[in-house]
């Protein structure tokens, strides 16, 4: 097998898996499933991924790929932004990543599904939230009754619940332009905000581009 070809394979592998654990979640998953939808042999399945646990983790690696982060690396933010504004872009971009790729949105079921694993979609993203959360506390910008973790509950409750919200509504949801989402999330973030902010001070824009 010709490195291109073993390359082709791998993807054609990592993205049938990625469209299955989304389906059917891992425990409904088997290796048998994944090869036949893929039109591979599980002999060459099992020849790039010995096991299931392996090929899952494919799945959530591609996943950071796609939206631009790795493990134990800062998720990318725009610059000049103070942090809660960075906050909000990056969670309206998750967002956008949730709605266009079955990667993203088959790591959110893994992980639900493997409390325990090794290699999980939030890391790709989540210590970025919990660093700015903090920033944003240390230079006041964080309105006085809020605490870091409150925001870091908004942000998995928002982020992970519209993952399961569109499993099963996909045919509908994802023909809606994808700017609805990232209304909806800015709504919400600057009402979660202004509601602890004193009267007159400025309010945190969100990027919906």
């Amino acid at each position: 097998m010709t490195q291109e070809r073993a390359a082709r394979t791998r993807a054609t592998l990592i993205r049938t898996a990625a469209v299955e654990f989304d389906r059917h979640g891992y425990a409904g998953t088997s290796l048998s499933r994944i090869s036949k939808a893929a039109g591979l042999s599980t002999g060459a399945l099992t020849f790039h991924f010995e096991r299931k646990e392996d090929l899952a983790d494919a799945v959530i690696r591609r996943a950071g790929q796609l939206v631009g982060v790795t493990p134990g690396e800062p998720a990318p933010v725009k610059a000049g932004r103070e942090p809660l504004g960075q906050i909000g872009d990056l969670v309206s971009d998750l967002m956008r990543s949730i709605h266009e790729y079955v990667e993203v949105r088959s790591s959110i079921r893994l992980e639900l599904d493997r409390p325990d694993a090794g290699v999980t979609w939030s890391a790709h993203w989540f210590a970025t939230v919990r660093r700015l959360a903090q920033q944003a506390r240390l230079s006041g910008e964080l309105p006085g009754p809020l605490s870091p973790e409150q925001v870091e509950m908004l942000v998995a409750h928002f982020v992970y619940g519209t993952g399961y919200w569109i499993r099963g509504r996909q045919a509908r949801v994802l023909e809606a332009p994808r700017e609805e989402c990232g209304r909806m999330w800015a709504s919400l973030w600057e009402g979660f905000l202004d509601s602890s902010r004193p009267l007159g001070a400025p309010t945190v824009q969100v990027d919906i581009k």
